[in-house]
């Protein structure tokens, strides 16, 4: 299985605590060189810079050969997309929502942060409640009726 990943999902994941579902779930992870450059940061958070220096050996870093020049979006989504899209992904891990629909306009299969903890749940490898109050503590944004939608939804 392919999985390309953008920044968000690994900051959020790192941030709860819960980064290691990656792997149980993907095996290794594809990272484009510019979500590597925008994790590594001045301004991310300690925690993600502590991580990023103990590079994981599940994260494979690795940059498209083009660029699709026709999204515009920041330089850790581009990357990311058309990163997926030469390769054939199987899936994109993606949370911004102009991100997500680029990458499924041009075919690629995509997953955020809450997908990947609804997986990760299913699969009885997070408590899908402690890690959305977590994700909570943090700048992530979603609607609290739809927290409150996908917990009841997974109960």
């Amino acid at each position: 299985m392919i999985v390309i990943a953008d920044t968000s999902p690994l900051n959020y994941l790192i941030l709860i605590g819960e980064i290691e579902i990656l792997p149980k779930l993907f095996g290794k992870v594809l990272v484009p060189k510019a979500v590597w450059k925008e994790l590594s940061a001045l301004n991310s958070p300690d925690a993600v810079k502590d991580w990023i220096v103990a590079k994981p050996t599940w994260i494979d870093i690795h940059s498209p050969t083009l660029i699709d020049e026709t999204i515009s979006l920041g330089s850790g989504e581009t990357e990311a997309i058309s990163l997926a899209h030469e390769l054939q992904a199987d899936l994109v891990l993606i949370d911004d929502r102009k991100a997500r629909i680029a990458a499924i306009d041009r075919g690629l299969n995509v997953a955020g942060t809450i997908n990947i903890l609804e997986s990760a749940a299913r699969r009885g490898m997070v408590d899908l409640r402690i890690a959305f109050a977590d994700l909570q503590k943090t700048n992530f944004r979603i609607a609290p009726p739809l927290l409150a939608e996908i917990l009841n939804r997974s109960s």
